[in-house]
């Protein structure tokens, strides 16, 4: 993975053109980010939130599964850490197609990257009281 001021710098740029509700832009840049350094679990997962925002969940799904697997290689925390928020935000988009299995079982998987995460235990309590009885 490549690490610069240039990197940096686009990564920031396209989370406050998230912030500012300009997704489509993000997108642009998050693309060229990720084309730039295609093994970044980081920049594989804001572009997918980007995607997501833009309104292409199975994109976005496939794109947070491809930086689970990026993350699994990588050592210590920041490969954990990866992990996890690739995977609660797979549970985000499955919840959003309301597959109730599959958002359990990717907030599950987090918590053992991330035991004890709040947001991961806030939305498993989320899907509780939502899913079909």
């Amino acid at each position: 993975s490549i690490a610069n001021d240039w990197c940096e710098a686009m990564l920031i740029k396209a989370y406050a053109l998230n912030e500012l509700k300009r997704p489509n832009e993000a997108e642009q840049l998050l693309a060229t980010l990720v084309g730039h350094d295609p093994e970044n679990p980081q920049y594989l997962t804001e572009y997918a939130y980007t995607v997501r925002s833009n309104g292409r969940l199975e994109q976005a799904l496939t794109l947070y599964k491809q930086a689970d697997t990026l993350a699994a290689k990588r050592r210590g925390g920041a490969g954990a850490r990866w992990r996890a928020a690739a995977l609660r935000r797979q549970g985000y988009v499955y919840i959003e197609m309301q597959r109730w299995d599959e958002a359990t079982k990717a907030y599950q998987r987090s918590l053992k990257f991330e035991p004890g995460n709040e947001i991961a235990l806030h939305e498993l309590g989320f899907i509780k009281e939502q899913r079909p009885r």
